[in-house]
């Protein structure tokens, strides 16, 4: 046997000088992605191993995108596995899921981690407390904001919901109409998400976020907070998000004759340009201010699918310690399927990954309220068919203390499997205001 170790990608990993491989989980059935038909397998150390013998030297090899890895790993490639059960009677059954496909939420966040040269730098953004307030702020996800927005819709269900609960059991058509009609009301006033911002703006909350960055007196010693080189600094860091078009330059000048106004890309601007609304001609003024848009990517994947957390537990086990670690290849939020012509999935996964060797699957919630018993349920039900080594939850918002509360219990279903469980939520530091906002 000749045991293989094949470099991973060298061209994702290009802003360090550390090499990473395939190192892969002890699962035989991932061999032949590699090695075809050719005896083999998978050795302690995470290796590929084959067979050589006299007259057959020449070794063909494959090397499989990431996704057929873990489809794979998911599915168990038609092979049979045990389904832990604590009957002993039951008979060895099949592994439920016989396709996987990326989620709605898996492309919005390749999308947006592809916007970045590395998941290694859109960690860097999404860890940034300004960027990342900022872009909460402008896809109307800041926790404080939406806490403000639910609370007059509490206080209202909680007036009707007595009466509502009795209408349910004597009308239940009536009641359900009402109700029907209150959500689609809430939804009506609550405005169309164009996530756009002056740069005005966004130099007055730099300059608040160095001045409570400054507010330790440790701080105040060899840190510059003057006007210019806050806007300097802000100016280099904004000129890198536009080249990777996570921000988009433009203008949003006011027709004269509709009185409207509607936002132009820098490509768009001429002397002369036309109103989007009533096509008159709009004479733009010698020095128009700039309005900066953010990519509708971006406003889609954290306004809508809430992306933010998992592209940061991604970042957060890529650099933890990455000078130690050797392999991480990973697939941001899978669906599970029993079979490729099924249409509904039977569960979801918010990640897979591979850290040197350790097939791991992880929950990524924005908080640890969101980790409801069914939640707890279906994590337990998915690792007890796929068997990972490590299955991973993590809240970017709550108490530690719950979160770990959670994983103890998850513990005590998954640790007889021989599955760890680990509880992940960012440092101190992420929610702390910062000096340095380069990407």
């Amino acid at each position: 046997m000749l045991d293989l170790k094949i470099q991973y990608h060298p061209e994702r990993f290009l802003y360090t000088n550390i090499d990473y491989w395939w190192i892969l989980p002890k699962r035989n059935e991932i061999k032949h992605l590699f090695a075809g038909n050719r005896l083999g397998r998978i050795t302690n150390e995470g290796l590929l191993s084959v067979e050589t013998y006299e007259g057959n030297k020449n070794i063909e090899l494959a090397v499989p995108d990431d996704f057929s890895i873990f489809a794979c790993l998911l599915t168990g490639n038609d092979y049979y596995k045990y389904q832990y059960t604590d009957n002993i009677r039951k008979p060895m059954c099949k592994n439920p899921f016989g396709h996987i496909s990326l989620s709605d939420k898996g492309r919005y966040v390749r999308g947006f981690i592809e916007l970045f040269s590395s998941l290694y730098h859109v960690g860097k953004f999404v860890s940034n407390h300004y960027w990342r307030t900022l872009v909460e702020r402008l896809c109307k996800r800041n926790i404080e904001e939406v806490y403000q927005k639910l609370k007059p819709i509490k206080n209202k269900l909680n007036k009707v919901l007595p009466q509502l609960l009795k209408d349910f059991a004597i009308e239940p058509k009536s009641a359900t109409e009402y109700l029907a009609k209150y959500i689609l009301n809430q939804a009506r006033s609550q405005n169309v998400i164009t996530a756009e911002t002056k740069f005005d703006y966004l130099f007055k909350e730099f300059c608040l976020e160095r001045k409570k960055f400054a507010s330790n007196e440790e701080r105040n010693k060899g840190f510059d907070r003057g006007e210019d080189k806050n806007r300097q600094d802000l100016l280099n860091s904004l000129s890198e998000l536009t080249e990777m078009s996570v921000f988009f330059q433009g203008i949003k000048p006011r027709c004269k004759n509709c009185g409207s106004s509607f936002w132009y890309s820098a490509e768009e601007i001429k002397s002369t340009i036309v109103c989007r609304g009533c096509k008159s001609l709009i004479d733009l003024p010698v020095e128009s201010e700039w309005n900066y848009r953010l990519n509708d990517l971006v406003t889609n994947a954290v306004s809508y699918h809430g992306v933010l957390p998992v592209i940061w537990t991604l970042g957060h086990l890529l650099s933890y310690d990455f000078s130690c670690c050797e392999s991480f290849i990973y697939v941001p939020s899978v669906s599970l399927y029993e079979n490729y012509a099924s249409k509904k999935p039977l569960a979801e996964i918010d990640f897979v990954c591979i850290i040197d060797g350790k097939f791991v699957i992880g929950e990524v919630k924005t908080n640890v309220d969101e980790f409801s018993s069914i939640e707890i349920n279906k994590i337990i039900n998915v690792s007890k068919n796929i068997l990972p080594n490590e299955v991973i939850i993590a809240a970017f918002y709550g108490e530690n203390v719950k979160l770990d509360k959670i994983a103890k219990n998850l513990s005590m279903h998954l640790d007889p499997l021989g599955i760890s469980v680990k509880s992940i939520t960012p440092p101190p530091y992420v929610f702390e205001p910062e000096y340095h906002i380069c990407i």
